[in-house]
């Protein structure tokens, strides 16, 4: 069986629907002229041999088999143009005669990629010549091909074969063929697209290219029903990569085979920003973006104080040096600033063999650490081994192995404030060795050599590349053949000759250190004294340079602090160590219930598993640890800091040790590390859901209560016992324990219930920007986790363990005071408290929320420049020592709905009833955007199960109030 309107249906996609010069194309084909970009037009001749290459490239015959140039014809010929359908059968036809399978007349017939998109191309012919034998013949066969495992290839020429076959399953009402490329599809997809949005090939160009292709799939896929992949959600990511990736220049970073280009035709925020110099759609909410895939996209800002293209932007790039469409690039790295491309990478050229293209895809073509006369492997995977990403600087390192018996590592720092970029190199060998540290210049830019370095200069200005360690020799090659060195891509088959820049030592372990930049004495003075030093070359950058050196000196930059991007960015911090303890003197406070043991823990990092995100989390935790190390404990209170780690992250732990030691003399609570391991195998309840419960498994029952048991804490038995907690990121300030115990001690006269939650009403809001941090003092309708505690008598110390802090209820409302008050236990909100909990706000949190929904007042804003001296400007010297006086209330009653899947079926349940009464009806209606998949009629019932509902769904529910009034509220995506 063959399904016309299938055919009919699937023909979509940049290739198979018209194009605006539509009339041209089609007169063209006509006159047997044939054009395909980036080729010149060609005469066909009336009775092809399929053997033609008149322009001797690999390409131009790759995409001549593939036979997608015929489509304008075939559009014509659906609307009723016979001539043009004439021509599509004579010429599609003669390609079928001639090259059967095992026996075509050129080996491009059925090459991999084109086999598919050729497959589409003939069943979407059958719309203009029908069910003829010769083409459904030719489409079994096609089926027969790409079923074969041994013909598939990775990539996007595999992925265009499993689209060929889904359309040819679809076309031939062939489920099993159907069913066979739906599988490879979705198994592609998540090989394809990481969980940041990355795509899996070493090519911006064509990241653009998998994410228009991969969206036309996914439309393939809807037109017959069939649910979208779990994975496709990781598709809505790309465009905030291609956004980092588009420099201020308006074009993609020359990674991997990409010559320019942009995302100009997206629809996304992001990319609209970044192509219009930040005139339309909306900035990412990050100037650094590190992605695992391997790479590193920096900038001084998004044109806040200076022009948008004046912006300095940094690249980096690491991982296998074998990606599909990549080159050898790893550690290579490019500059730009002030709208010149600086130092650049050398582009695509061609597909073809060539010099030319050894060149641009080898090592020599990238700014890189080059060694002469060596083979770079090309299975080398390049390694990124630490980064720190601060308000001050970017600092990345990579570990090289792909010369055999030498390990390259290479340091790359970029100075915010000083506008600087500092990269350190370190060649390791049994042997002396050649070495060589390259530097290719933009096509606009000329090049002289001075005494220690080199001068760039373009008509916006000038740039510096000076050496700060040793005396290499330099060199500058332009347009060199014999070997190829110093040149650019200019287009398809064109090169253009580039000045390359070259420090070269011949010695054991030759090292390099490089600034680029303006001049700055200052800095260099520092560095060429510092890298003298043994162990240097190591030092965090905190140590490196002075604070001095590393605020703002620049002044169109002095006002651009970076965000962090959450994706993909980690590092260690410049606040110094962390605390340890000193127990306070036993004392009492007039009015309490007596003696109070506080618990305060904190989880570090959790489930986290990358490298590069723990070392972000561990810089923000140090501050966490040092706003800890001032607060004050009141008398009568002992307070004790306990701080879980899991045994996969003992690298932090000597840090850890360290830093406790530190801060010895200020912290005023006892302290207690306690290590713990994840389950052997790993987590099966906590597989879906939330992102905080994945992130954070040990914040979850049951698997909270053993870390608690694990801590082994002997408190006295006369103690009441209140437990809080505070996120490895958030912060104290001095008086915020007096605030909690004051609360706690007023409380008592307000709940008859001897165990009780409470949170403080009000906090302080900090939102990391990029020209410094926001603080809000505000109200919240939500006690954040480190602004409430559950407080437990003496009596029930055993219920405390079964619940923990981070359980305390968020939303403390009247209809969830009634489900607590039924287990024994109050909830009261404490108004009028003086904030003294600040909750930390970059970009967005992993539930991608800012909070900013639930401030109900806002009391004051204020600003600082960098997070380093947020604390300073919250935290008093002193304090009085008289208690806020405030009130108890609880909040008004509110109702949710909550959803869960498992496998296909998605569950619902809405607390409305104990919220609004037993008088409402509701209604649940499943979403996949704006589409209603599945609904119910109004009734009584409040919860349920949508079997079978695809990915990427919300159900919303219709609240009808006894009045008639109606409202609606709807759950997350599952």
């Amino acid at each position: 069986m063959v399904s016309i309107e299938a055919a009919r249906r699937q023909a979509l996609g940049t290739h198979f629907t018209p194009a605006e010069n539509e009339y041209e194309l089609v007169s063209r084909l006509k006159k047997r002229r044939l054009h395909m970009a980036p080729h010149k037009a060609w005469t066909l001749p009336e009775e092809p041999t399929w053997r033609e290459n008149p322009f001797d490239d690999t390409n131009w015959q790759f995409q001549y088999h593939m036979l997608r140039w015929l489509d304008p014809l075939r559009r014509a010929g659906a609307l009723g143009d016979q001539d043009a359908a004439v021509l599509w059968e004579k010429y599609a036809r003669s390609w079928v005669e001639a090259n059967p399978p095992g026996s075509a007349r050129s080996k491009w017939a059925w090459i991999d990629m084109s086999d598919g998109i050729r497959a589409m191309e003939l069943c979407h012919g059958l719309t203009v010549v029908g069910e003829q034998p010769w083409l459904v013949n030719s489409l079994r066969d096609h089926v027969d091909w790409l079923m074969e495992p041994s013909h598939l290839k990775r990539g996007n020429h595999g992925f265009h074969q499993h689209v060929g076959l889904f359309v040819l399953g679809v076309v031939l009402e062939d489920q099993a063929v159907t069913d066979i490329a739906l599988q490879r599809l979705t198994d592609q997809l998540k090989a394809a697209y990481d969980e940041q949005g990355a795509n899996e090939e070493g090519s911006i160009s064509y990241h653009l290219q998998n994410y228009v292709w991969w969206n036309d799939a996914f439309t393939r896929l809807d037109l017959e029903g069939i649910p979208r992949p779990e994975q496709a959600h990781r598709l809505d990511l790309a465009p905030t990569l291609m956004a980092h990736a588009t420099a201020p220049s308006g074009r993609f970073a020359r990674i991997g085979d990409t010559d320019g280009g942009n995302a100009r035709k997206l629809n996304h925020p992001h990319t609209r920003f970044t192509v219009t110099e930040g005139k339309k759609g909306r900035k990412p909410d990050s100037t650094t973006a590190i992605y695992d895939a391997g790479y590193a996209f920096i900038r001084s800002g998004w044109g806040e104080s200076r022009p948008y293209k004046d912006e300095t932007f940094i690249t980096a790039t690491w991982g296998r040096q074998d990606k599909v469409h990549g080159h050898r690039d790893g550690g290579s790295v490019t500059y730009a600033s002030d709208g010149v491309h600086w130092l650049d990478d050398t582009g695509k050229y061609y597909y073809g063999k060539s010099a030319m293209r050894s060149y641009v895809t080898g090592r020599a073509g990238h700014n890189s650490i080059n060694i002469p006369g060596r083979t770079y492997r090309k299975d080398t995977d390049v390694e990124l081994t630490g980064h720190e990403d601060t308000d001050q600087y970017v600092d990345l390192t990579f570990r090289d192995t792909g010369y055999e018996g030498v390990t390259i590592l290479r340091r790359v720092i970029y100075l915010r404030g000083r506008d600087l970029l500092l990269v350190l190199d370190q060649v390791a060998g049994d042997d002396p060795l050649t070495a060589a540290q390259q530097w290719h210049c933009g096509r606009s830019v000329t090049s002289r050599a001075l005494g220690t370095g080199f001068r760039l200069e373009s008509e916006s200005g000038a740039r510096l590349v000076i050496a700060l360690h040793g005396t290499p020799e330099l060199s500058i090659a332009r347009a060199q053949e014999q070997p190829m060195a110093g040149w650019t891509s200019t287009g398809w088959r064109k090169k253009g000759p580039v000045d390359l820049l070259s420090f070269q030592q011949t010695k054991l372990n030759p090292r390099f250190a490089t600034l680029v930049g303006m001049w700055d004495p200052q800095v260099i003075r520092h560095l060429e004294a510092a890298l003298r030093e043994n162990g240097a070359w190591e030092l965090p950058v905190s140590e490196l340079f002075s604070e001095e050196l590393l605020e703002a000196q620049v002044p169109k930059a002095e006002a651009t602090t970076a965000t962090k991007a959450a994706v993909t960015s980690s590092g260690v911090g410049p606040d110094g160590p962390v605390p340890v303890s000193v127990t306070a003197k036993p004392g009492r406070v007039p009015g309490d219930s007596g003696d109070k043991t506080v618990v305060i823990e904190t989880v570090f990092c959790d489930g986290e598993t990358k490298l590069m995100t723990q070392m972000l989390y561990f810089r923000r935790f140090e501050r966490t640890l040092l706003s800890m190390s001032r607060v004050r404990v009141p008398q009568g209170v002992r307070a004790i800091y306990v701080i879980y780690i899991s045994s996969d992250k003992k690298q932090w732990l000597p840090r850890l040790r360290t830093a406790v030691g530190h801060f010895a003399q200020s912290w005023r609570m006892e302290t207690k590390i306690v290590v713990y391991a994840h389950p052997s195998h790993g987590y099966p309840a906590l597989t879906a859901g939330h992102p905080d419960v994945l992130k954070g498994p040990n914040k979850q029952a049951p698997l909270r209560n053993r870390l608690f048991l694990a801590a082994q804490l002997d408190i006295a038995a006369d103690h009441t016992l209140v437990r809080m907690t505070i996120d490895d990121d958030d912060l104290w300030l001095p008086w915020q324990l007096e605030e909690m115990i004051s609360a706690i001690n007023t409380a008592y006269a307000h709940t008859e219930y001897p165990a009780f939650g409470i949170g403080l009403r009000r906090n302080l809001l900090a939102h990391v920007e990029e020209n410094g941090v926001r603080i809000e003092n505000v109200s919240m309708s939500r006690m954040l986790t480190g602004n409430k505690a559950f407080v437990f008598p003496p009596e029930q110390r055993d219920r405390a363990l079964l619940y923990a802090p981070w359980n305390v209820p968020e939303t403390m409302t009247e209809n969830y005071r009634e489900q607590y008050r039924a287990q024994g236990i109050d909830l009261l909100v404490y108004e009028g408290n003086r904030p003294g909990f600040v909750y930390m706000r970059r970009g967005t949190n992993l539930s991608i929320q800012q909070k900013t929904g639930f401030i109900t007042a806002t009391h004051a804003v204020s600003t600082v420049d960098t997070e380093n001296t947020l604390l300073g400007h919250l935290s008093e010297p002193s304090r009085p020592s008289s208690i806020s006086e405030g009130s108890f209330t609880i909040d008004p009653p509110v109702y949710r709905i909550t959803v869960k899947r498992t496998g296909d079926d998605i569950s619902y349940y809405s607390n409305v009833k104990s919220a609004l009464g037993n008088d409402v009806r509701l209604a649940f209606h499943l979403l996949r955007g704006t589409t209603v998949v599945a609904k119910t009629g109004y009734g009584r019932v409040t919860s349920g199960v949508f079997r079978k509902a695809p990915a990427g769904c919300r159900v919303k529910m219709y609240v009808q109030r006894a009045d008639q009034s109606r409202e609606s509220k709807v759950s997350n995506v599952v």
